[in-house]
C-alpha cells in the first residue's frame, strides 16, 4: 500500500499529546524558559518519532491507500484504521467508482488491521494504482494515547534537547533506544 499524506481531523494536535508544562517539567527548565520555542519544536519532532518508529499515529485523520488492484492488504499504520470507502478505476477507464462496502471486510490480528475484497470488479490495465482505501486513523483523544508512547516521546525529548549537536559517533545511546524500543514494542504496527 503506498499512502498518501496524513490530514488532522481530530480535536488534538502534538500540544494536546504532550502539553508546553509537561514538557517543561521533565526537562526541569521552569515553567517559562528562554528556549521555549525550541523546545516545542523538539517536542513535536520527538512525537514525530514515535509516530514513525512505531507505524502509529498519535492524532485522529484521515489518509488513503493505492493498491495495484483487489488484493488483500494491511493497513502499515494505525490503530484504530476505520474504511471510509474503497473507489476503483474500472476496466474501461475513466472516472473512479465507489466500491460497494458490503464487497469487503475488515479485520484485526494483533496490531495489524487488514482488508479483504470479495466480487471484485476488473481494474484499467494502464492504471498503476486502480485501487484507493479512503480511511481515518489514529487516537480519537490525546487521552486514549498509552503513556507508554508518551514516555518514548519523553525520552527522546530529553536526548534532543541534551544532545543538540550531532553526537560524535552519530547514533543514539544504546541505552536510550533500548529504553524507546521497549516501550514502542508493544503499539509498533508491524506488517
Amino acid at each position: 500500500m503506498l499512502l498518501s499524506s496524513f490530514t488532522n481531523t481530530g480535536s488534538h494536535n502534538y500540544s494536546d499529546i504532550l502539553t508546553d508544562a509537561e514538557t517543561f517539567a521533565h526537562l526541569r527548565v521552569g515553567s517559562a524558559p528562554s528556549d521555549s520555542a525550541l523546545i516545542q519544536r523538539i517536542r513535536d519532532a520527538a512525537l514525530q518519532q514515535v509516530e514513525a518508529r512505531a507505524n502509529v499515529s498519535l492524532r485522529r485523520g484521515t489518509m488513503s491507500a493505492k493498491l495495484t488492484g483487489f488484493n488483500p492488504g494491511a493497513f502499515p499504520i494505525g490503530p484504530n484504521v476505520n474504511v471510509t470507502s474503497v473507489q476503483y478505476v474500472g476496466a474501461a477507464g475513466g472516472a473512479a467508482q465507489t466500491f460497494d462496502s458490503a464487497n469487503y471486510s475488515f479485520s484485526s490480528q494483533g496490531n495489524v488491521q487488514r482488508i479483504v475484497f470479495y466480487n471484485t470488479p476488473g481494474t484499467h490495465p494502464y492504471t498503476l494504482e486502480p485501487v484507493t482505501i479512503n480511511f481515518e486513523v489514529g487516537y480519537n483523544a490525546a487521552a486514549d494515547i498509552p503513556g507508554d508512547l508518551i514516555q518514548a516521546a519523553l525520552l527522546l525529548v530529553g536526548h534532543f534537547y541534551e544532545n543538540r549537536q550531532e553526537n560524535t559517533t552519530g547514533m543514539m545511546p544504546a541505552a536510550l533506544q533500548t529504553g524507546v524500543d521497549a516501550l514502542l514494542s508493544p503499539y509498533r504496527v508491524m506488517f
